[in-house]
């Protein structure tokens, strides 16, 4: 069985190996042992490879799925298919895997990101505009 784990403020023990502490400064401020500082960072990788397995396991089966529908999918299906129903189709497909990997569905393409710029600039300059004239002037030539 084992000792039970100490526990152990992880956001507080990452906060200060990033600021550049050495393991034994580390442990000392946590109250704990060196072992105990390397194993629950070893504790964390593991964790953190588990996560990236299943992101990647939920990656793949998202692409199975995409095989599975589009191998059921003959010439017959499509052409009597309605198009937007097949836009649809590809539209959710898409926005499927932007959300499994990790991108934004709100923007799509270089046009679209280009499109948010221009509307976060002018929204901003919205903002910014200011009225200096006196009032009961024309500005008029």
């Amino acid at each position: 069985m084992g000792r039970n784990k100490l526990p152990v403020d992880i956001e507080n023990m990452l906060d200060l190996l990033s600021s550049g502490m050495s393991n034994k400064e580390t442990a000392e401020q946590l109250g704990i042992t060196v072992p105990t500082l390397l194993d629950r960072i070893e504790t964390l990788k593991r964790e953190e490879a588990n996560l990236l397995a299943y992101e990647k396991v939920q990656h793949l089966d998202l692409i199975g799925v995409q095989q599975r529908l589009i191998a059921g999918v003959t010439d017959k299906k499509i052409e009597d298919a309605p198009l937007q129903h097949i836009a649809n189709a590809y539209g959710i497909f898409k926005k499927a895997e932007q959300l499994v990997t990790g991108r934004p569905t709100e923007i799509h393409g270089l046009m679209g990101y280009l499109m948010h710029l221009e509307k976060e600039d002018v929204e901003k300059a919205n903002k910014e505009v200011v009225d200096i004239t006196p009032m009961g002037e024309c500005t008029d030539g």
